[in-house]
């Protein structure tokens, strides 16, 4: 979906992704969180399905292994531990530069 957006309307920071993608679910239905507040920080998005949860954190040009990373060492998670579902956790790297697009996705699994 992101690549079929003309570069002319790809935003400059990353809150328009964060904002694409809050719409995506939207209009598919599911029930998605953004920039959810727990005790030590902000989770960028959380969506929970009846079986998993995901824990997503969004990067604009930088690594999707940073925002994973960052999932792990703010431990955006833990506040869902005691659900007892299958968490995903998330890494989201968006690349705009001139003439160029990309994505990538870094993602780990916490079981119960």
């Amino acid at each position: 979906l992101f690549v079929r957006v003309p570069y002319q309307l790809h935003g400059k920071d990353e809150k328009s992704y964060h904002a694409i993608l809050q719409a995506i679910f939207m209009a598919c239905g599911i029930d998605a969180q953004s920039e959810m507040p727990i005790s030590h920080g902000r989770v960028d998005m959380l969506v929970e399905l009846p079986e998993l949860i995901y824990v997503i954190e969004i990067k604009l040009n930088a690594s999707a292994e940073s925002a994973l990373a960052q999932i792990k060492k703010r431990k955006y998670f833990d506040a869902l531990l005691h659900k007892g579902k299958t968490i995903i956790l998330m890494g989201m790297s968006f690349e705009r530069k001139p003439k160029m697009f990309d994505i990538e996705t870094k993602v780990e699994t916490i079981e119960p």
